[in-house]
């Protein structure tokens, strides 16, 4: 069961849902940009239940641009998405920046790099990456630039 409130103490629980077994992600709309929200999950193997996890909370940011001290960073597409052998990560930087792409699973593992600290200049950029030596399933890309950090999902078929 995974519950998410936007308060530590659960009173106003804007996410209540008991997953099966075989679920391991929920999805959650209508979140607000720039607002904390709270999370915790309670186990069930089949009529005995646990305790409620510590709380956790997470802050819902835009996932498509980031506006900073050193100029903006615009992240355009990936195409295609899902992909099968590669894909491309379009994006745009309003000054020039050392870049980094990374590629992580959904437990946060870092999977491949796929462009570490390259000095990109300003205007936009295309970068391409194989993915064929990839499971099939979700995955998160980050692109880091001037210490501010984009990410997004890439489904891998």
């Amino acid at each position: 069961r995974v519950q998410v409130a936007t308060k530590d103490n659960f009173e106003n629980v804007i996410f209540d849902n008991s997953l099966s077994q075989k679920d391991t992600t929920a999805t959650i709309n209508d979140l607000q940009n720039g607002k904390q929200y709270y999370w915790r999950v309670l186990a069930n193997n089949g009529g005995h239940e646990s305790e409620y996890s510590q709380v956790w909370s997470f802050n819902v940011e835009s996932l498509s641009h980031v506006s900073n001290d050193a100029g903006d960073i615009h992240l355009n597409t990936v195409f295609p998405n899902p992909a099968k052998e590669a894909f491309t990560v379009n994006f745009q930087l309003d000054k020039p920046a050392p870049v980094t792409i990374t590629v992580f699973n959904l437990l946060g593992q870092k999977i491949k790099t796929v462009i570490s600290s390259e000095y990109l200049t300003t205007g936009a950029h295309s970068i391409s990456t194989q993915c064929n030596d990839l499971a099939s399933g979700k995955y998160l890309y980050t692109i880091e630039a001037k210490g501010y950090k984009l990410t997004n999902c890439i489904v891998i078929e």
